[in-house]
This record gives structure tokens, C-alpha cells and sequence, in this order.
């Protein structure tokens, strides 16, 4: 195990580095707040069918000068073992 830095609390993020219990850690705001996901990742798998399409809107607002950009991929992914995950719901 990586040796943690001086002052860091073992089960919270670790300075800039971002690690919890010595593994990485990454923060998003695309699940509630309080919530933690644990797992192994490798167990994700993501297909992906046709190809990514980028579209433009050149009149999105024509007057400010903006130009609309949409990106579109489509794809579906799964988990092998859903035993590889737990997810926690009241974190502090």
C-alpha cells in the first residue's frame, strides 16, 4: 500500500491526490450527494455499436456569434457481476 500523506484521514479523500482506503478516488456530481459506489471496475463492460456523430447548429444564436454543437454516441453498458458492487447511500 502507498504510503499516505502526512495528516490525512485514512477514509476521506487524501490531499490532492484523491485516494480513499489507499485506492483512487473521483468525485461527480451525477449522483446524489452522500452517495459512495465501491466496486471493481474491471468488471464494467461497455459496447459500443455505430460511430460517434457530431452535428452542428450554426443558427443556434446567430448574433452572438454561437454555434450549437451536439455529440451523440450510442452505447449500453453492463456489469459482469453485480456482486462486484455496493453502493452506499448516507456518507458524510
Amino acid at each position: 500500500m502507498p504510503a499516505a500523506e502526512e495528516g490525512a484521514d485514512f477514509l476521506g479523500f487524501q490531499g490532492k491526490r484523491q485516494v480513499v482506503a489507499h485506492l483512487p478516488a473521483y468525485g461527480t456530481t451525477q449522483i446524489a450527494a452522500g452517495t459512495l459506489v465501491y466496486g471493481a471496475w474491471d468488471q464494467v463492460i461497455v459496447g459500443q455499436w455505430g460511430v460517434l456523430e457530431i452535428a452542428r447548429d450554426p443558427f443556434a444564436n446567430f448574433r452572438a456569434g454561437v454555434t450549437g454543437v451536439r455529440c451523440m454516441l450510442m452505447c449500453d453498458v453492463t456489469v459482469r457481476q453485480a456482486g462486484a458492487f455496493t453502493v452506499a447511500t448516507s456518507v458524510t
